[in-house]
Order: structure tokens, then sequence, then C-alpha cells
């Protein structure tokens, strides 16, 4: 609760300059991370197949799955979409309404594993790139050399370097002046450097800064947009913490490095020695296309998260249409391409993140004899005592024709009358890991006194003149949980005795976080 307060004792301003040229942007249907009022075409059902199901032939019902596979991924693609109009149109009328004000707070809350979210939807701290370049700290703190480096190091993080060390990155805004001065002029006119971004509005947010602290020579002007510090891949940081995994631990950052580990890029280094096992025109394909981090980013990164086979093949297949154009391929063979290449970045994920995925395999082990023992759901306590019930329960369904649309008939749940042991399984280990995160940013807030606050999960920010300061608290915090606690073993003694021995560890000494200088950046 601490914690939540001081989250929601931050005021927040409307920043006018990016809501101005977001209005532009849209109106001029430029894109630049809005959304396009245009819907893409679901492929027209092939002729030859309308005909009986006991007609086909095994072509025939090939092809049938791979339009199916086209269609639903499009029809998700649009809906999507349509979210995305809908979203933006909630964001930008709460933006007009509230630039009038001096300042306004968030609400926020915790969900069952302790995780905080806020309330908002839409425009919040916690929303996508274009609600976080709307959004700026009501007061300002002055920037100090340490804040000035910070900025740059925002900006060129949220344009996408970074993966180099600091000081390049600082290098990196500074020998871009120009391009800054170009682009703070006239967004719109000179738009050509600065929407390549990965998060073009967060980044434009921090060239205004730039600008106003005299392109980093005045060190004593005011910040106000958050400056964020992000964990490497942070549910596989917990579990290679937990299990004291070197190998998964100098991949996301747990130790010092001259550069940042990329697991992302590791594990698209191991698929891209696979690619040997498809067929000769894929794998060439492939090559030529390139295996790269964005491609493996998604699978990994929600691999602690809960996500499966399928979800996997599905993100694969999304980075094909993201990037069509470098394929030159029909529908339905792009739909095979991410179907053939699946499995093998299932392996390599696996033969990546080797400690973490045996953790998580564990906990789903042990789901079925604890629920077994004691008839009931998993619940357990995180090392802060937040207590965490999956309340994954079965409901009997009870249809119901209703005078709705001329006779809508709805399905409800009525009381639970189960536990649904499916979902419990699949729960655990990700339920787990975000209970922990969780645990590792109420700690890290509550190290803070009077501060202004941007946290969002594993992304902790703040001013960029208190940047440093947060840069050590957030390791004093983890090092301080995990020296303090044994998070699976606490764990497993909640629960009835098993018998199931816990994972094994390796020998990382957490205190290298101390010094990890990527660890959260």
């Amino acid at each position: 609760m601490d914690a939540i307060n001081k989250m929601q004792a931050t005021k927040w301003a409307i920043n006018k300059e990016i809501l101005f040229v977001q209005e532009q942007a849209f109106k001029s249907s430029l894109g630049i991370g809005l959304p396009s009022l245009k819907q893409t075409d679901v492929p027209e059902f092939p002729s030859h197949l309308n005909k009986p199901r006991e007609l086909y032939a095994d072509d025939d019902n090939a092809e049938l799955t791979v339009w199916k596979g086209i269609a639903k991924a499009i029809h998700t693609r649009n809906k999507i979409n349509k979210g995305k109009i809908l979203g933006y149109k909630t964001i930008h009328e709460l933006a007009t309404r509230y630039k009038q004000y001096d300042g306004f707070h968030f609400v926020y809350n915790c969900d069952f594993r302790g995780r905080i979210y806020c309330a908002t939807p839409g425009l919040s701290p916690q929303g996508d790139d274009v609600a976080k370049g709307l959004l700026r700290f009501r007061h300002g703190v002055r920037l100090g050399t340490s804040g000035i480096n910070w900025l740059a190091i925002q900006a060129a993080n949220v344009y996408g370097n970074d993966k180099i060390p600091y000081m390049e990155r600082v290098r990196w805004l500074r020998d871009n002046e120009e391009a800054v001065r170009r682009a703070v002029s006239d967004p719109l006119r000179h738009r050509e450097w600065w929407t390549n971004a990965d998060k073009p509005w967060q980044f434009l947010a921090a060239l205004f800064e730039w600008r106003d602290c005299d392109y980093g020579r005045n060190p004593n002007q005011l910040s106000y947009i958050p400056v964020g510090l992000d964990g490497s891949c942070n549910g596989i940081q917990h579990y290679s913490a937990m299990l004291r995994d070197e190998v998964g631990g100098r991949g996301v950052n747990l130790v010092n490095s001259e550069i940042p580990s990329d697991i992302y890029q590791d594990v698209a280094d191991v698929l891209t020695t696979k690619l040997g096992r498809l067929s000769m025109v894929e794998a060439e394909l492939w090559r030529r296309v390139g295996i790269n981090r964005k491609l493996s980013k998604k699978p990994v990164m929600t691999l602690p998260y809960g996500s499966t086979q399928q979800s996997c093949r599905q993100y694969i297949y999304e980075y094909i249409l993201d990037n069509k154009d470098k394929f030159n391929l029909p529908d339905e063979q792009l739909w095979e391409l991410a179907k053939n290449l699946t499995p093998l970045m299932w392996e390599a994920i696996g033969e990546v993140v080797i400690a973490a995925r045996g953790a998580m395999d564990w906990l789903q082990r042990c789901v079925s004899p604890i629920i077994k023992k004691t008839g009931d759901v998993i619940k357990w306590h995180t090392p802060i005592g937040f207590p965490v019930w999956q309340r994954y329960m079965d409901r009997e369904l009870v249809r119901v024709e209703t005078a709705l649309c001329g006779g809508l008939s709805i399905t409800v749940g009525t009381t639970p009358v189960s536990i649904n042991k499916y979902r419990q399984r699949n729960g655990v280990a990700h339920n787990f890991v975000h209970s922990i995160d969780s645990t590792h940013m109420v700690n890290t807030i509550n190290m803070t006194e009077g501060w202004d606050l941007a946290m969002i999960h594993d992304d902790f920010g703040t001013h960029a003149g208190r940047t440093q300061e947060l840069y050590f608290k957030i390791r004093e915090s983890f090092v301080a949980l995990y020296e303090n606690h044994d998070p699976l073993q606490e764990w497993y003694d909640q629960q009835p005795d098993l018998g199931i021995e816990l994972p094994p560890k390796g020998n990382l000494d957490i205190r290298r976080v101390l010094t990890s200088t990527f660890f959260f950046g």
C-alpha cells in the first residue's frame, strides 16, 4: 500500500507539444505509430474447395488448413487494429480534456499476483508509446551532469540504440545534433529521422527536452519526462537469480559486461544453426532475409509468462507479415513458413533458456499433487507477505435466451463448481514470477521518498536528475531480495509435503548484480 500511494502521489501533466504533433500526424494519416483506418482484406475462400468435406483429398485438407490459419491471423490483426483506433480516440480525448489542468494524478491497484496496474485505460504511464509520449511529470527536477547523460540515454534507448555502452549512447545523440535541431524545429516536415525510432513519440519528447537543455549544455535546466530503466528479459532474470544460474544470468545481464548481453540475439544465433533442417528453399529464404533478435524477441520474452509453441508460431507469423515485402511470397506460403520454423525456434529457446524453463516445468509438475492433497487452488505468499490465490475455477454454464437484438442467446457462468486443473497448471509459472517481480518493484519504490515515479513491472522510471540514484536502488533491492529469500524454496514450503526435489542451483554470486552495468538500463 505504501508503494501504491507513492505512485499515486506522482503529479502528471499533458505534454502539449507532443499532443499537437500527434493531432496533425493523425489528420494527415502519416502513421508514426498511430492506427490506420485501413483494414486488411481476408483472401477469398478457394472456389474449388466449395464441396462436401468427404470429397476432399489430402491436398484439399492441407490447403483448407492454410487458408483458415491465414484468415484467422488477418481477422485477429483487423480486430486488434480496430481496438487501436478506439484506444487512440480515447487517449486523445482524455489528453485534450486534461491539457487545461495544472496537474492530475493516476489511481493504481494490485492484481491477484501483487502487480501494480494503473486503473486508467489508454492514457496512462503504463500505456503504449502514443500515451507515454503525451505524459510528463508536473514538477521538474534539475538535470545536473548525470541527468544530462541519462536524458541522452533515454533518447537512445527509445530510438532503439540500446545495445551499446551508455557513453556511446550519449555520444550518438550529441553527434546527431543537426538532426535533432531539424526534428524539433518542425517535426512533421523533418520526420525522416525521428519517426524511425522504435518508440517515436517518447523519442520526440526526449528531443524536445534535449533542445530545452541547449542540446546537453545546460545542467541547470529542469527536466520533466520520465527516464525508464528497463530489465533485460526480466522474467528470466528472476528465474536465473532464484537458481543462481550463471549461464542464464550472463544472458540477461545479472553479471557485468562491456556491452549489454542480448538473450534474444543468442536465441537467434542458435536458430540460425538449425536452418539446415528446413527445405533448401526455405532455409535459403531465411538466410537471405536474416534471423535476428526482432524475430526471437517475443517468443523469448513471453516464455516466463506462459507462452506456448502455438503462441510462438503466431509471433513468428506476425514478424513475417510485418516484413512481408522481404519474403515476397503468397500469403499461404507465409503461413507455412512460420509453421515450419516454429519447432526450430522452440528448440533454440530451450537450448539457451535451460534453467528457467526447468524451474517453470518444476512448478507445473507440482500442481496436480498439491490439488490432490489439499482439494484447493494453488496459493502462496510472496516474500513481502502478499497473498496470491489462483482462483481458476470451472463454472456451470447456463444458456439464457434474451430479447436483445431480436433474441440473442448468451452463456453465463454460475457459482464455481470445481477447480480448473488445466489453468492451475498452466498459470502457476508465470503467476509465480509475476509475484516476485512485483516484490522487487515494491521494495524499490519504498527505497524512495518524495520522488515522482513511472513504474511498469520491469521498467522503473523517474526524473533524469534522479535516475543515477534509482539505478543503484534497483540493484540493491534485487540483491537484498535474493540474499534474504529463496523464493522457490519458500513457495515449496507453503505447500503440502510433495517429496519432489527442487531444481538444482548453480554458482552465480548474486552480489555481482550490484556491479552489473546493464542489469536495468
